[in-house]
Formats: structure tokens, sequence, C-alpha cells
């Protein structure tokens, strides 16, 4: 069926210190996605029954989480690039076809984690920061 895609199509780019997006893909194997979202604040005054909310004309992204393997390649591993806590970055998703979603973020935490039993992974998040562009 037309129009349905598959993990194998996803690219997920964040980018170094110098500005050149990195394409991160064939180590995460978790990304919770990016969700847009309204702000809004309750605005209900007496005499009305029920609460009503309107919109404040803000609008934001929801924390991006970044999981997988473990690489620390000195320039192109996870370990190199997402390793900037308190740093911007830019992160690039492509979805399907060729539709892209961009956004700055602020890489709020990074972190390593290892088992006896399994591979070394890591960890971050992003929060993200300004505005969306879509493509």
């Amino acid at each position: 069926m037309a129009g349905k895609h598959g993990p194998d199509e996803i690219l997920i780019k964040v980018d170094n210190s110098g500005g050149t997006l990195v394409d991160l893909s064939a180590y995460i194997d978790t990304f919770n996605g990016i969700t847009k979202e309204a702000l809004t604040e309750e605005d209900t005054v007496f005499g009305d029954a029920n609460e009503t909310h309107g919109v404040v004309g803000v609008s934001r992204v929801q924390p991006v989480t970044l999981e997988g393997w473990y690489d620390d390649t000195a320039t192109t591993g996870p370990h190199a690039i997402l390793n900037a806590i308190g740093n911007t970055r830019s992160l690039q998703i492509t979805w399907g076809n060729s539709l892209t979603t961009t956004v700055e973020c602020v890489i709020t935490s990074y972190a390593r984690s290892a088992a006896r039993s399994g591979s070394t992974r890591f960890s971050a998040n992003l929060l993200p920061t300004g505005a969306v562009t879509e493509a």
C-alpha cells in the first residue's frame, strides 16, 4: 500500500560542533518522535459552567529521546556528537520519501549504560528550542 513507511526509511541526523549534519541512524534503535504542541491556559471566568482553555500563541516541541548502540568513533559516533551537554545542535529527521523536520535542540543529558549480558548503549535527551522547519 502506498504511503506506508518503515524504520528503514527514517534518517536521524544531528550536527557536530562544526555544524555538519552527521547521520546517526545506524546507531539509534529508539526514537520517541517529534511531538508539536500548542500551549494553552485555563481561562474560565465567573459564570461559566464549564472549564475553558485559550491558546496563548506559543507552541513547542516535546523533548526528544534518542537511544541505541554506543560507539566512541572519534568524529562520527553518537558519543562524539551527543556528549556535549548544554550545547545546541540541529536535529534533522527524514520521514519516508523526503519530508524532513529540522529543529535546534539543547542537549540536556547524555548517558552510557553497560550490562554484563549485553552491549553498551547510550541515551540522549534533546530539548527543542525555536521554530520547527518542515520541507
